[in-house]
């Protein structure tokens, strides 16, 4: 068994797993978490989940198997692709669900497998350290990078962070220079195909499972957008289902534009199809004239294509511009807070009015909820003013 271990795993991964064993051995041993193990694997079990997963495995196959028509996969790469399958393809498939209009999940996942660090990053874990380091070293590595991440969602960390940061610099420049040093005196045990086929893998995984990505994607979004279609009684079922289908044929390719379908559905409440077109063809006008808007003359107003950016650099990302009671229309931004250093927030929300053609009102509303911050609440009130 250990002659198949190290064979198999570098040194690395075999200290990766006996602390991650010994771990898991550990905290096992508390009924509570063994209960609650139990709750997840059910989850994890459930039907749909299950769907998804095996969804995923058949693209990841089907991957390996076009590879291996033209060499570029073998029996030798198994462990590197279920190693890619749950450490990387269960990670994107999870953002890829999660992920939102303005992400641009799809195209930073291509983008991200063509940039220069990721020869980096391979050449850093090409060779490893022996078994003794690694298991030593480990611990030191998970807990500094923990603290780091920590360290990084508030301000007053920053030193700390800088420190961790260095500590983890140092660790990846000894790691690389250790792996550089070892190519550099067994040149042909790294410049081969063999290396190469490795090295390409993951790059045709991410790439080639993009389209299981967007399927799970597409899915997510038209369960979501029937719930909420479903909540609207107060309609006939005869426009209901019609817009329904409307909504999903003209947006299943944009399904974040369902959710605006659905909202407009809401506010306009369409007595008939030809509404219901209505709703359909002013989505699409609007995300047509965004990139491109027209000029609007000064005396008219502000172009509502253009003001929704306007203060986006203060942090506020409103809602598209949309009809909400004939001719009124609106875009509305999240609320960003208005003081520092208190568990309850002040809060400035960013408000667009006016006509279909031109935004005719911009308005900020300061809420206050905490007296005592109001001095700074309306400084920076006056600022983005």
């Amino acid at each position: 068994m250990m002659n198949f271990l190290m064979s198999s795993f570098s040194n690395r991964e075999l200290a990766a797993g006996y602390w991650l064993l010994s771990c898991a051995f550990l905290l096992l041993l508390r009924k509570d978490i063994r209960q609650s193990c139990g709750d997840i694997i059910k989850t994890i079990c459930s039907p749909v989940l299950l769907q998804i997963f095996l969804l995923l495995i058949f693209n990841v196959w089907l991957i390996c198997w076009a590879l291996n028509q033209f060499g570029w996969w073998q029996a030798d790469q198994r462990k590197s692709t279920i190693f890619w399958y749950f450490l990387t393809g269960v990670v994107l498939l999870c953002r890829g669900i999660k992920s939102k209009e303005d992400d641009n999940f799809f195209k930073k996942t291509i983008f991200d497998n063509f940039k220069v660090i990721i020869i980096f990053e391979f050449i850093v874990v090409a060779y490893s350290f022996s078994l003794l380091t690694e298991i030593i070293i480990f611990p030191f590595i998970v807990f500094i990078s923990i603290l780091y991440r920590i360290s990084e969602s508030k301000k007053e960390l920053k030193p700390v962070k800088n420190i961790f940061g260095g500590l983890l610099s140092i660790y990846t420049i000894a790691v690389a220079w250790h792996s550089i040093s070892t190519i550099y005196k067994e040149p042909t045990m790294f410049w081969n195909t063999t290396t190469a086929r490795d090295f390409m893998l993951p790059v045709f995984l991410s790439i080639g499972c993009l389209p299981c990505f967007y399927l799970v994607f597409l899915w997510k979004h038209i369960e979501q957008f029937n719930i909420i279609m479903k909540q609207k009684d107060y309609h006939t079922d005869d426009i209901r289902r019609y817009a329904k289908r409307r909504f999903c044929l003209a947006f299943c390719l944009r399904p974040w534009l369902l959710y605006r379908a659905a909202r407009q559905f809401d506010f306009l409440q369409p007595k008939n199809r030809k509404d219901i077109k209505s709703i359909v063809q002013e989505i699409k006008t609007y995300e047509r004239l965004k990139n491109n808007p027209p000029k609007v003359k000064i005396e008219d107003g502000w172009s509502p294509y253009l003001a929704v950016k306007f203060l986006s650099d203060f942090g506020f990302k409103t809602d598209d511009y949309h009809s909400y009671n004939n001719p009124e229309w609106e875009a509305t931004s999240n609320p960003i807070n208005a003081n520092d250093h208190h568990m309850l927030f002040n809060q400035i929300t960013y408000y667009i009015e006016g006509t279909e053609d031109f935004a005719t009102k911009l308005k900020l509303r300061l809420h206050i909820r905490y007296k005592n911050s109001s001095a700074e609440s309306l400084k920076t009130l006056n600022k983005i003013s």
